[in-house]
């Protein structure tokens, strides 16, 4: 089903309402997030550590308000390829041929 899901994201575009939904739930976390000041504490660490600008939240959902389903189709299309996949498997298994024919896409 995942994979099933992964080939869909990559061929077909994600509707506006769903990326507008997964935006709101991102920035929405964001802000829950805040509400710790060790939380606070720890974001601009991070961003003083590997950014090369200190970015505010609202900076940071400007760029999230930017991205575009098309965009979500673009990367989607660089992530998802059977090229990329990989399968742990724990145990014995019997026929190695069933699971890499799962590794597709």
């Amino acid at each position: 089903m995942i994979l099933e899901q992964y080939g869909k994201i990559a061929t077909e575009k994600v509707g506006e309402k769903e990326l507008q939904k997964a935006k709101d739930y991102i920035k929405g976390k964001s802000v829950m997030g805040f509400e710790a000041s060790d939380e606070v504490a720890m974001f601009f660490v991070e961003q003083e550590v590997s950014k090369e600008k200190i970015m505010t939240l609202e900076d940071i959902f400007e760029k999230i308000d930017k991205i575009t389903t098309e965009d979500i189709l673009r990367v989607a299309r660089d992530v998802f390829h059977d090229s990329k996949l990989n399968l742990a498997v724990i145990g014995p298994h019997k026929n190695a041929k069933e699971l890499e024919k799962m590794l597709k896409i």
